[in-house]
């Protein structure tokens, strides 16, 4: 074993040290949630042969591996591929050696949970490769534990060790897990995620909803099960060439009416229930697919990395299951409120207040319902505290910047309690017009006056151009500055209770 580099001088028995290792002391971890090729590792790999490692990965003594060994806790997997790769081609003594700091072995599920959230901040994993690593993380939590966790529970822990998300996110992984990966294995490993892989789930869910009840209220009896006909018709699409949500729908309806002898559910009946019943006469199968970003400038990659590039955030915020809600703009949503009652609660508009028999919020924004206004509104409990905000505006920001090709154009910014979160990363003249206006939201004088932002980005133009941000994209603007309101609000608030008294 490499004597020590560097020995922090602590004498407490969980100190980290950096030490020099050879690749022959280190090993990819065993449970490396990233199962495809980084697509950037071309480009790092020509770094680190031109400028050696810069960085300094964590490494941790796995129990499992042979005595002597060890392997990344926390990121640092393609590193040291990488490293491996150029010394096996130069022989060159410097790709031989890494420093790295050694940790206490924190458990199977906190290194798991180390490298989600290493690989996260880049957006470099398919939703897929996520969504195994989370299943998988779960039964290493179980096992820890010795008795079945919750998704809630989950994600309150995966939160907890640096990997922030919703139990709604948690969720549709598992259901992506389940019940698509098996049948479309190709397609979903080539990075499908994002908007596209939600108007499945969402199809799914529609059609099942509809044999169940139909199956129930007609007594209709069926040798086919439909998790087995769903899929097959899944395993027809497992291809990135074949895929299209257009034909996809219409096969599947047709296997569907196969399947299912009901009169009441023909084609166009099928289709209708895949609609929403509420809906009064029957359109073309592209219209069921949920509105989501359609920014000119999105690149595919963007749009396989799942919620990322598709309101990821924006969703797990929205779907929220706490019953808190701001009293003043449920009221001014609500058509049937009177004006006193606005008046009295505008004051507050910025408290929290717990209400049991509210209805909750729906998982999809297919209409702009009150329930939809409302729930961008809404702030968890939990997380309504500087720190948190800070964070949802960083993820919210940089949802909509990447949709446009410029996330890279803001960075994080929560040094201090008096940030929002987020700032510009580049010079105003070399910003994209999105991350222009991003940053405007922050105080940033300098943005602000840069571009029209309401003709461009919100409103379009009389004549023809159409506005940069869809429906959806909209939503998630006005999400962003609910969070800057009550971030600026709590900072407000702050600032006041440390200002001293003047005793005379």
């Amino acid at each position: 074993m490499s004597k020590l580099h560097l020995v922090k001088n602590t004498p407490e028995k969980n100190a980290s040290f950096a030490r020099i290792f050879t690749l022959d002391e280190l090993c990819v971890n065993p449970d490396n949630p990233r199962k495809s090729r980084n697509p950037l590792f071309d480009d790092l790999k020509a770094s680190i042969r031109a400028r050696g490692l810069n960085s300094v990965p964590s490494v941790t003594r796995d129990p499992r591996l042979p005595e002597g060994k060890f392997t990344f806790s926390d990121g640092g997997n393609t590193r040291y591929t990488i490293m491996r790769e150029l010394w096996d081609e130069t022989g060159d003594s410097r790709f031989f050696r890494m420093v790295c700091i050694e940790k206490p072995w924190p458990g199977r599920f906190q290194c798991l949970a180390g490298h989600l959230a290493e690989n996260e901040t880049h957006g470099q994993l398919t939703f897929i490769d996520k969504a195994i690593s989370v299943s998988e993380a779960r039964l290493m939590l179980e096992e820890e534990r010795g008795k079945k966790i919750s998704l809630r529970d989950l994600a309150s822990e995966l939160t907890n060790s640096g990997l922030p998300v919703h139990f709604s996110t948690v969720s549709r992984m598992k259901d992506v897990v389940t019940n698509i990966y098996p049948w479309m294995p190709v397609l979903l490993k080539s990075g499908f995620g994002g908007r596209e892989l939600r108007n499945l789930l969402k199809l799914r869910h529609g059609a099942e909803t509809a044999w169940e009840k139909y199956e129930f209220e007609k007594n209709i009896y069926t040798k086919a099960e439909f998790a087995n006909v769903f899929g097959e018709c899944c395993r027809k699409f497992d291809n990135p060439e074949l895929w299209s949500i257009e034909m996809f729908t219409d096969e599947l309806i047709g296997d569907l009416t196969e399947a299912f002898p009901c009169d009441e559910l023909d084609y166009d009946g099928w289709l209708l229930e895949l609609r929403g019943a509420d809906k009064a006469k029957v359109e073309s199968a592209e219209n069921i697919t949920l509105p989501a970003y359609s920014g000119s400038t999105a690149t595919s990659s963007a749009v396989a990395n799942d919620d990322t590039a598709e309101l990821n955030q924006t969703f797990n915020e929205l779907a929220s299951d706490d019953s808190s809600i701001s009293e003043c703009n449920a009221r001014i949503i609500s058509p049937g409120s009177d004006q006193s009652n606005g008046n009295e609660t505008a004051k507050g508009s910025s408290s929290i207040s717990n209400k049991k028999d509210e209805k909750p919020v729906p998982h999809d924004l297919d209409d702009l319902s009150q329930s939809d206004i409302s729930s961008i509104w809404r702030i968890n409990a939990l997380q309504d505290d500087i720190e948190h905000l800070q964070s949802i505006a960083w993820r919210l920001c940089w949802d909509i910047a990447s949709a446009h090709g410029c996330g890279s154009s803001l960075k994080s910014a929560n040094e201090n309690t008096s940030q929002l979160g987020y700032e510009l990363s580049v010079s105003v003249k070399d910003a994209h017009i999105v991350a222009l206006f991003l940053a405007s939201l922050t105080d940033d004088t300098a943005c602000q006056n840069s571009a029209n932002f309401t003709s461009e980005l919100l409103i379009g133009s009389s004549e023809s151009a159409t506005p940069a941000f869809d429906d959806e994209q909209t939503l998630a603007v006005f999400r962003l500055i609910r969070i800057l309101r009550r971030l600026r609000e709590l900072q407000r608030s702050s600032a006041a209770s440390t200002v001293p008294v003047n005793e005379g």
